[in-house]
């Protein structure tokens, strides 16, 4: 073959995946709304909280369906090595009235240096095989409008597990108006704090190549305000003293 066309060819290799990469810088830049003030979310039942708890502000910017958002989370935040109990939290602002469907998955997370973490999930986000407990598909009802934290109990799957992780709610649909100039929902908004950490949220959508850090590739100025509550998993002590054991093995 002529060197001309191996390197004509070379080049159109290269510019190929270019044209299908993930521009997901492209998306528009998050619109922000006014909260009432700023707040931080309690849980309801649990005696330990994990991840993003703060609302500080709020931002017109999700694209169902197939969306998908995580954050991370450390059950040794608790005191404990082990958690169980799972109830997932999603901290929403609904300036208009209506619902959306989501699902919920605990994922492990791993470790890709520095301490930073990403979500073990497939490189285009289909929904995981790689998670531990998943909910069923449950209704985020916004007819009351305004700042709502949404809960969704999670199976006994999770239980007792070594972390960390990253709680996963995934928009599967919604019936809630959409921004013409922006293709994004006019309501509910993302709401974050406003603390902007790297390699703690998360967003991913067909096309994007994967979780992409919502920090720093999408300009929010704080994390997901999402997070899970949890108890401590005790372990038990074997009965009796090393007397009677010694008895049992005469």
């Amino acid at each position: 073959m002529p060197l001309r066309y191996r390197v004509a060819l070379l080049l159109l290799a290269v510019c190929i995946p270019i044209a299908m990469s993930p521009a997901f810088a492209a998306r528009p830049a998050p619109v922000r709304v006014a909260l009432p003030h700023p707040t931080q979310i309690n849980g309801t039942n649990g005696s330990c909280f994990l991840g993003q708890t703060v609302a500080d502000a709020a931002y017109i910017w999700f694209f169902p369906s197939d969306d998908y958002y995580y954050t991370f989370f450390d059950p040794t935040a608790c005191g404990c090595a082990l958690v169980k109990n799972y109830v997932a939290h999603w901290v929403l602002f609904w300036p208009t009235p209506c619902q959306i469907h989501a699902q919920v998955w605990i994922l492990p997370a791993v470790n890709v240096g520095g301490g930073c973490y990403v979500p073990n999930t497939a490189a285009s986000p289909p929904d995981p095989t790689t998670g531990l407990c998943n909910s069923a598909i449950v209704l985020l009802d916004g007819s009351a409008g305004g700042l709502i934290d949404h809960t969704v109990p999670l199976p006994a799957g999770c239980d007792c597990l070594n972390g960390p992780f990253f709680v996963l709610f995934k928009i599967v649909d919604s019936q809630c108006p959409i921004d013409p100039s922006s293709g994004a929902l006019s309501s509910p908004a993302i709401v974050v704090d406003n603390t902007p950490d790297p390699c703690i949220s998360y967003n991913a959508y067909p096309g994007s190549g994967g979780p992409v850090d919502m920090v720093p590739n999408f300009g929010f100025p704080g994390n997901t305000t999402m997070f899970v509550e949890a108890d401590c998993c005790v372990v038990p002590n074997l009965p009796g003293t090393w007397g009677k054991l010694k008895t049992l093995y005469r």
